[in-house]
């Protein structure tokens, strides 16, 4: 495994419109791009994806990216993990910061501001862990389970673009989301009736006891009545109070709303 050089990790399906963002972001930053297609790629993607260098996997379709993670991190080479999904693009600032940032022995991991540009209204912000050293992080491959790390993680004020494009407003915002966490939802039901055993792990096994990740996942599974309301309002709290989503009004709260749909349809 090198050291102090970056492997970025994609899980996309059919992205040819912002793929292309995404690479151009990254390309000149790090030092290997892992990009796993969840089933049959049927429109320019990997055509995109072969222009910018990347190796290219093409797994069983699922219907979901967090399944095909771990397998993205099993195949990079590198002592630093950039994980990045194709509707997202680093911000010039953080991509020059990224070689200074892995340096940094005592560190693990770094969280930065996601931002989403949504219509004229401004810009809508969270935060999200993306830049992990790989023999510290864990990962459970479970719809809405972030990569943790077992390290130090530093938060910094840099900034993760999510491309939001196509949603002018809150309502086209909330609108997507019904229909897609409708979707997803039935896929994480299906996941949820199989044995914990069955998901993916990088890093991990699922019956340690003192892993958050896998802690939430065993509530929803074994207590669905309870996560359908516990879940989704802490995670709605945490949007709209430490992630300051209510100073977004409308967009802000519809922002929050995601993982809270996501539980109600897996429910």
């Amino acid at each position: 495994m090198a050291e102090n050089k970056i492997s970025a990790c994609l899980v996309v399906y059919n992205e040819e419109e912002k793929i292309e963002d995404c690479l151009r972001s990254i390309r000149d930053y790090v030092d290997q791009i892992v990009l796993v297609h969840d089933g049959e790629c049927t429109d320019r993607t990997l055509e995109i994806a072969n222009k910018y260098g990347c190796e290219i996997y093409i797994e069983k379709y699922l219907g979901n990216a967090e399944p095909h993670r771990s397998f993205s991190f099993e195949k990079s080479r590198n002592d630093w993990i950039l994980l990045i999904d194709a509707d997202e693009r680093l911000s010039l600032g953080l991509a020059e910061e990224l070689e200074t940032l892995i340096q940094d022995m005592n560190v693990d991991a770094y969280t930065f501001d996601w931002v989403s540009e949504i219509g004229e209204k401004g810009q809508l912000f969270k935060k999200k862990q993306i830049l992990l050293r790989k023999n510290k992080m864990y990962f459970l491959g479970f719809p809405h389970i972030q990569v943790e790390t077992r390290g130090v993680c530093k938060y910094l004020p840099f900034s993760l673009l999510h491309d939001t494009s196509e949603y002018r407003s809150g309502k086209k915002l909330l609108a997507s989301y019904l229909r897609k966490n409708k979707k997803w939802g039935m896929v994480t039901a299906k996941m949820l009736r199989s044995p914990l055993e069955d998901l993916s792990v990088f890093n991990c096994i699922i019956n340690d006891p003192n892993l958050k990740q896998i802690k939430k996942v065993k509530l929803i599974k074994n207590f669905p009545l309870v996560a359908i309301f516990v879940v989704p309002v802490y995670s709605f709290f945490y949007g709209m109070v430490f992630c300051k989503g209510f100073k977004k009004g409308f967009l802000g709260f519809v922002s929050c709303l995601h993982v809270p749909l996501h539980i109600f349809f897996t429910c």
